[in-house]
């Protein structure tokens, strides 16, 4: 509540600046390029207004803005070594026997918790939906750089019947 008190008012001082024109705020020289010349007149809103004013700033904790340094992407350094890739190939060798002899279906997700009777899935995680034919399933599968283990869920095409859960280390290929 306090940052959205905070941010009213920052943006208040902009208008009531705006509507003074900032006379006397900025050097002649800024004063003369947003007018157009040295003559005594306003200048325009955006002229007075920066086009974001918070681009600069940074929340804290207690709600308060802070300048934030500048950082020119000239200045950054990479490591020779380091890899920009944010994903990983990984080669899924599933064999379920309690699949064999029949179609089933075949999700991965990455949100899911283990609980004591099975997982608790978040199945808007599953980023993948594919076929398993008798059991088996082989397939190269891109994973993101944060995740260290998959969910293969397998669900049956028989009413009834509980989907099988398979948790798996991943490592890149």
């Amino acid at each position: 509540m306090k940052l959205n008190q905070l941010n009213k008012a920052i943006v208040a001082g902009f208008v009531v600046l705006a509507l003074t024109g900032c006379e006397g705020l900025r050097p002649q020289e800024e004063k003369a390029v947003a007018t157009g010349g040295n003559d005594s007149s306003s200048p325009e809103v955006a002229a007075a207004l920066p086009a974001d004013p918070y681009v600069n700033l940074a929340a804290t904790s207690n709600g308060l803005l802070v300048p934030v340094p500048q950082t020119e992407t000239a200045d950054i350094v990479v490591q020779p070594d380091f890899n920009f890739k944010t994903a990983r190939k990984v080669a899924v060798n599933l064999d379920v026997p309690e699949a064999r002899g029949v179609t089933t279906s075949l999700s991965f997700c990455t949100d899911y918790e283990p609980t004591t009777t099975g997982f608790d899935v978040d199945y808007r995680s599953c980023t993948m939906n594919a076929p398993m034919v008798d059991g088996r399933f082989d397939f190269s599968l891109d994973v993101m750089n944060q995740y260290d283990t998959v969910l293969a869920v397998i669900w049956f095409p028989e009413e009834g019947l509980a989907p099988v859960f398979q948790e798996m280390s991943v490592a890149a290929n």
